[in-house]
This record gives structure tokens, sequence and C-alpha cells, in this order.
């Protein structure tokens, strides 16, 4: 058996600098006694390493996609790649803008995100755990579903404002449950990360959008597009145990192993989460991938506090607290 190369982080610097220059949506494979092999684009925003089970002499890989990232409140198209290595060493490499300048490329240590997780997946290695609860998964839909209201109750220039002055929202809102018995369906929902206004190339931009208190929006209506309220209507502490329930119920691993094991004819519960790509993740890759889609669950908060009427929003605090 081959030993492995360690690959010191410059060398890992020189394969997402490798990986950036590719076509995004493509691949590169790094033999430990440095031979690469390009892997063709494909239409997935993590690329043809998903589903990837690489050979034990591959001690390295990379991938590069399309993004956007934050300049204040302007979204830059941009392009980000990720390099990971068998032990443990990873970075990160973004440019801004898609003129192929270098001046814009800068390269780093990663936070875990989809992208790296599926880099070390197809290097079979594990990765971290994440440690957001499970509940955080249907509180991202609600949020969603809540802000999709406000806009449809809000006046055309209120609801102008309103998405102008949102950061990587110019879009409507998704709603990625189709059905109360799943937390997600992922049919009109957006690609992870690339469009979702979260994950890891975003930067956080100004703070939710500033608007007047939408005093058309009462709690009972507002709590029946929780998920786990099931379209009924829920006092705060009702809500709250529902929630609680479910998150001692449920785990990322008990989440995965029923996707994994859903029929080709069901919903996925996350944009390009197929049963077959679930079973290929693991715990905490899978957690992240979901969560991905969603966007940034702080600021849709935020948001939806801050367009809440008083007693309303006083409500959503008691029902939202940590179980």
């Amino acid at each position: 058996m081959a030993a492995i190369t360690p690959t010191a982080p410059t060398a890992l610097d020189d394969l997402t600098a490798v990986a950036i220059d590719l076509p995004p949506g493509s691949a590169v494979l790094c033999e430990d006694h440095g031979r690469r092999h390009v892997l063709e684009p494909v239409d997935h925003f993590y690329g043809p390493l998903v589903g990837l089970s690489c050979p034990f002499e591959v001690a390295a890989v990379g991938s590069v996609a399309d993004c956007v990232v934050m300049y204040g409140d302007c979204p830059v198209p941009a392009v980000v790649a990720w390099a990971a290595d068998r032990l443990g060493q990873a970075t990160m490499g973004v440019r801004i803008g898609t003129d192929g300048n270098d001046s814009g490329f800068a390269a780093g240590k990663l936070a875990d995100c989809p992208g790296l997780d599926v880099a070390r997946r197809a290097l079979g290695m594990a990765t971290p755990v994440c440690r957001t609860r499970v509940v955080s998964m249907a509180d991202a839909v609600f949020f969603h579903r809540v802000l999709g209201a406000i806009d449809r109750l809000a006046s055309p220039r209120r609801l102008s404002d309103r998405r102008s002055a949102r950061p990587g929202k110019h879009r409507d809102h998704i709603d990625p449950l189709a059905s109360p018995r799943r937390l997600s369906d992922g049919s009109d929902a957006t690609e992870p990360e690339r469009r979702s206004g979260g994950g890891p190339t975003s930067a956080n931009g100004p703070g939710p959008a500033r608007a007047e208190p939408c005093e058309r929006l009462g709690w009972g209506e507002m709590a029946a597009l929780h998920p786990l309220a099931q379209g009924g209507s829920l006092t705060p502490a009702e809500l709250l145990e529902r929630r609680t329930a479910f998150d001692r119920a449920h785990t990322w691993s008990s989440l995965r192993r029923s996707a994994s094991l859903q029929g080709s004819d069901e919903p996925m519960v996350a944009p390009g989460l197929t049963p077959a790509v679930a079973a290929w993740l693991d715990d905490g890759s899978f957690a992240r991938w979901v969560l991905a889609g969603l966007g940034d669950t702080d600021a849709a908060r935020a948001e939806v506090t801050a367009a809440l009427a008083p007693p309303v929003a006083a409500n959503l605090r008691a029902a939202l607290t940590a179980p």
C-alpha cells in the first residue's frame, strides 16, 4: 500500500489555485506523487466529487463553482474553490469577478461547509459533527414562509423597499416544504449556497431590512405557517412544546437514515440530496448540506422579528426559545 505524502499548506493552496482556474463545476484529483487528474464539469453546485470514492493513491482533491459574494449590499459574481487532503487540512480560494483576473484571488483556511464536506467525503474521511439543533431546519422553513406572508401583505412601495434592503436576497422567498410530514421538499428551492443568500462564500452584508411593523399579520395566522403546526393555530407555549418534542425525537443521524431510504418518487429533503447522496454523506455533512439550502436563518429571524408588531414579536420569541 502506498504511503501518503504529507501535503503542506502551501501545496494545498497551490491545488486550490489550480482548481479555481478550471471551468466551474470541475474537480481535480491529486495523487501522492503529484500527478493530477481533472474531472469534467457536471451540473451540480458541489461538482463531480459528490458520490465519489477516491482510491487510496489520491492524496488530495479540489473543486470549483460559481458563487456570489456580497460587497456591502451589492451582490458580486465570483468563483470559489475548495481543496482538502487526507491529513485533514483544507483551504478555500475566492476570485472576485469572472474575468480570470488573478488579483482578486485569495486562499485561506476554510470553515466547515458543504463544499469542504464533499471533498472530505470523496477522500473517505469523516466530517465534523454539526452542533446546530435539528429543529433549526423546521424553523428556517418557518421564517421563509413568514417573510413570504409579510411581503404579500406589504404595500408595493414597502415591498420594494424591503427587498432592496435585503443583502443577497433579491428574489421571492422559497418554501422548501411541500408536505407537513416532511421538513423540506426542495422541488422549488434554489441550489444550496449559489442562490440561497447563506453558505460559506456569502458575506453578512448589512443588517436586516428595517420596516414598519406589519400590523396585518397576527400571531395565529403566523404560527400556522410553522411546519410543526401542520396548519393549525397554536399558542406560543404549544409551538414551543412541539419544537421541543421534535428536537428530542430526531437527530441528524436519524434524518439522514430516513433520507437515504426514500423512494425515487418521494421529494428530496434538500436540493440535490438524493437517497444515494444521503447514504454517501455522514451525519455532519448531511446536516450542513440541508441547512445551507435554507440560507441565513439568523438573518431571516432578525428580519421577521423587526417586521412584526411588538406583541406578535414577543410571542415569536417565546415560541422559539431554544428547546
